[in-house]
Order: C-alpha cells, then structure tokens, then sequence
C-alpha cells in the first residue's frame, strides 16, 4: 500500500457479523453475539506453569451479567473503571459452567463502534499489524477520502443498471451498514472491474486491428520455390496469413 487509493481498495477479504446486540440473559454458547453493560468490576489473576495473565471484567445489564477475559492483554482493562460502559463483540466460552466471552472486541459505549455492534471488516494484514489498528486507519482513510473519489461509470449506466455510485459502494464494502448493503457494494466493484477489463480487452483489439503490415511485393517465382522447400504443406489459415 502506497497511496491512498491502494487504501481504499485494499478491501476487507471477510467479515464477522456482531451487528445482533443481544440481552445478556439471551446470550448462548457458540454464539456471536454483540452485548452493551456496564462493568462492574475487573481483576487479574495468573495461571499456569508459563504464569499467563487472565485480564477480566465483569459486565451487567438490566437481564444479567456475564464475565469477559484477555489473556496477556492488560491493555484492554487498564484504562476501565468500574461504572463504564462498553460494549462487546466476540464468540461466547465457557469456562468452569459459566458462559464468558474469551477475547472479545471491546469499545466504549458511544464511540465511533468500528470493531463493535456491527459487521466488522476483515482485512489482509502482514508482520507486526493488527486488525484493530488497520481497521482504525481504514476508517480515517474512507470516511474521508471516499465521498470524494470520482467514478468511471456515467451515471445513466449506473441507473440503467441499478447500481450505486463508487463512493458509496467503497463506503459500504469497508463498513457496510447491512447485509444487503454489503452484497448491493460488492456487486458494484465487480462489475466496474469487469467492464473497465473488457474495454480494455475491445481497445486492445480496435489498436490491433487499426495496424496495417509493410506489404513485401515477391515474385511468384520466388514464392513458389520457397514452399516447395518446406517439409509440409500449408494449410488453409497458413495460406490465408501469407
């Protein structure tokens, strides 16, 4: 990635649904669910021969409580205080009977939610890069830059066809406010890019077929003594090229 536009389209290659905002009393094992509370308490405890850090909070809301944990993350917790409100997005444990979230995403209640409470973005990352990070950057990058990108296809072929503008299908595709909003995108970059490489593939040909060959003027002497010392007899396209 070395400009803004390899950002924009250095699009999400999955996506984790946490767009259901559950009760916590409703909440199940295996479940991807997306909850909001307040915590109402946090520790940490070591476990194991390597002395792992469990980081923990326990969040409630009107139905019930429910206990979340990071391992080596103490990041996550440091900055909590008992009476925040937050929301969190993971797949549903359980450990010792109890349901838990195990590593859950975890933001503030009221913040901008890119990691929570919605469908998340997926992203191809390399060494040293994480989701959250790239996915914060994304978010700078298309909120700003994407309303603002001009679009190739005219805009009576894009109502012809039904489709939404560029801008908006890059918005969507990123951060899709719905299901059909993310299908509705991903459709509209698929056909802009199969549309601009047929083009392509027709002026490529109407630049081939626009060339015109030096004509070599030979005698017909000439010719016929060089095919009668060929291995082989032309065949009709052989005869028709020459």
């Amino acid at each position: 990635i070395f400009t803004l536009e390899d950002m924009l389209f250095h699009l999400p290659h999955r996506y984790e649904d946490y767009s259901q905002l559950l009760p916590i009393r409703d909440v199940r094992y295996g479940q991807t669910v997306s909850i909001s509370g307040t915590v109402r308490s946090k520790s940490s405890r070591t476990v194991g021969k390597r002395r792992l850090k469990i980081h923990e909070i326990v969040v409630e809301d009107e139905s019930g409580a429910i206990r979340a944990s990071w391992m080596n993350q103490p990041w996550q917790t440091k900055k909590l205080d008992e009476g925040d409100r937050v929301l969190l997005s993971g797949k549903v444990d359980q450990y010792l009977g109890r349901l838990i979230l195990s590593n859950p995403e975890m933001e503030s209640l009221g913040s901008a939610n890119i990691n929570t409470n919605r469908i998340v973005p997926i992203y191809p990352l390399t060494a040293n890069m994480s989701q959250r990070w790239l996915r914060k950057m994304m978010h700078k990058v298309v909120r700003h830059w994407a309303p603002r990108i001009g679009d190739a296809i005219p805009q009576s072929l894009l109502e012809q066809e039904g489709l939404s503008e560029l801008s908006e299908a890059l918005l969507d595709v990123h951060f899709p406010r719905s299901e059909e909003a993310l299908k509705a995108a991903q459709y509209r970059l698929a056909f802009g890019e199969l549309l601009l490489l047929q083009l392509g593939v027709l002026q490529k040909r109407a630049q081939i077929q626009a060339q015109t060959a030096r004509i070599i003027p030979v005698d017909e002497g000439w010719q016929a003594r060089q095919f009668a010392q060929l291995p082989f007899t032309l065949t009709a396209a052989q005869l028709r090229s020459w």
